[in-house]
């Protein structure tokens, strides 16, 4: 990791509000892979090891002390992360806590916060749920929000077919 990460006295993560096909929205968690050493991220990070193994451990070793997810216009539908479809939400989520964060912003989706493998491993793991910390409005659902749809994140996921539903005709 990068000295300026490790040594920083106060670590900031800055997502913006998307959902996406694979992992069905990409909020503070699937940021933080970019303070990640190695240059080429979806080999490292998502191929050879673990994702959910290293952003666990990057959230134990330097846990990030403000999450902030730009939701001022979001982007949404199956393509969200790669195709901007914007959608004025006028929202701002801002935590200390970078899972709170995302699950503030899943569910401002719609979706649900353990629908992210990567999410919802880290939270297993960690075993922090928002419990208690609920604000009024923060966990209000925009119905406006054109979800991803599942069956491609399945694919997605699991291209040779590990748990892939084939044979069946997609809508």
């Amino acid at each position: 990791l990068a000295r300026a990460w490790v040594d920083a006295n106060y670590r900031i993560c800055f997502a913006k509000n998307k959902t996406d096909e694979e992992t069905f929205y990409a909020l503070c968690l699937h940021t933080l892979a970019g303070v990640l050493p190695l240059c080429d991220k979806d080999y490292h990070y998502h191929n050879r090891l673990k994702t959910e193994d290293v952003i666990g451990d990057l959230l134990q070793q330097t846990p990030v002390h403000f999450a902030l997810i730009d939701a001022f216009v979001s982007s949404h539908g199956s393509a969200g992360s790669r195709l901007e479809r914007a959608l004025d939400t006028h929202t701002i989520i801002a935590s200390s806590d970078p899972l709170l964060a995302d699950w503030a912003g899943a569910t401002k989706m719609g979706l649900d916060p353990f629908s992210s493998p990567l999410n919802a491993a880290v939270l297993r793991r960690l075993g922090q749920r928002p419990g208690g910390k609920r604000a009024p409005g923060l966990f209000h659902q925009d119905r406006r929000f054109e979800q991803p749809h599942a069956h491609a994140a399945g694919f997605l996921r699991h291209p040779h077919g590990e748990g892939a539903e084939f044979g069946e005709a997609l809508p």
